[in-house]
């Protein structure tokens, strides 16, 4: 059975920040990641006044989703514009983004724009449920560039809470001196009100699959010295129409290598230092749904 954490939230705070030039995203430690597929978003802002920019609340932040769309891999977000509303305290299974005054009760801090509140299983490193709440204490507004008087921009705002639910961190927070739309306070002098290279690359290392992801593009070993290393991520990693469950367990994230013995003999094979929980599984065989084991073991 996977548990849910309890949840935790980012936030962004208002400030201007100066431009900046090197690399670095940062990811939530440990990283997670949505299992591929669908992101349901409900957009609880409401729809009748118009913005600076001819949208609304609801299709502004409608509009940042489809810019995060633009640049996934394995998931995308589908916006659902629903009635205005709170969002419901805890865990209800449901991604909520809404306008309220507190978070589900307890105080804003000082100069915090808005806040994503996420929930994660525990064993596989999954977020099950995240939560987008803009204060009310601030005039809201949707517009580019510099700052409008005594106004924010609800849709740089929600790019940023929207990196949160991808699982994205703030980088200038992780020693990191980027341009990023990702970064803790809002920059409105300069002006980044749309995603960054740095933001673009975060996101997908969480959801562009490896390039081994499959059985069919199966990376191959060649041993040097009797010995070889392959150093890789599992995430938006995906399990394959008929591929085996591995130990006999369903398991959900497979990478794959090919290797050809050049002789009879010994092998050893482990994960070692990795930093989730692990399976390994050997086989011969040419299909993925026609696979003999050779061997296989957990942890």
């Amino acid at each position: 059975m996977n548990i849910k954490k309890p949840q935790f939230f980012a936030g962004l705070m208002l400030a201007l920040l100066g431009a900046s030039v090197s690399w670095g995203f940062d990811r939530y430690q440990p990283p997670v990641n949505w299992e591929p597929g669908t992101v349901n978003m409900q957009i609880r802002l409401g729809s009748s006044l118009t913005l600076n920019d001819g949208t609304n609340y609801s299709t502004s932040v409608e509009a940042a989703m489809q810019m995060w769309n633009t640049v996934l891999g394995s998931i995308q977000f589908a916006p659902q514009i629903v009635a205005p509303g709170a969002a419901s305290n805890g865990n209800n299974d449901v991604n909520e983004i809404v306008f309220s005054a507190t978070i589900e009760g307890a105080e804003f801090g000082d100069g915090v724009l808005a806040v994503a509140l996420t929930s994660t299983f525990t064993s596989i490193n999954r977020i099950a449920e995240s939560d987008i709440i803009f204060n009310t204490a601030y005039e809201w507004d949707s517009f580019r560039g510099g700052r409008l008087e005594g106004k924010h921009d609800i849709r740089r705002v929600a790019i940023h809470e929207l990196g949160h639910v991808l699982g994205l961190g703030h980088p200038d927070e992780a020693n990191q001196s980027v341009t990023a739309v990702m970064n803790s306070r809002v920059s409105y002098s300069p002006a980044i009100d749309t995603l960054q290279a740095d933001d673009i690359a975060g996101a997908q290392s969480l959801y562009t699959p490896p390039a081994n992801d499959s059985f069919g593009a199966a990376a191959g070993l060649n041993l040097g010295n009797n010995t070889a290393q392959a150093t890789s991520e599992n995430f938006a990693a995906s399990k394959e129409p008929g591929e085996p469950n591995h130990v006999a367990e369903i398991g959900g994230a497979s990478l794959w290598w090919r290797w050809t013995a050049p002789s009879n003999g010994g092998v050893s094979l482990n994960t070692q230092g990795s930093t989730f929980d692990t399976l390994l599984a050997v086989y011969t065989g040419s299909a993925v749904g026609a696979l003999t084991s050779v061997a296989s073991n957990d942890d």
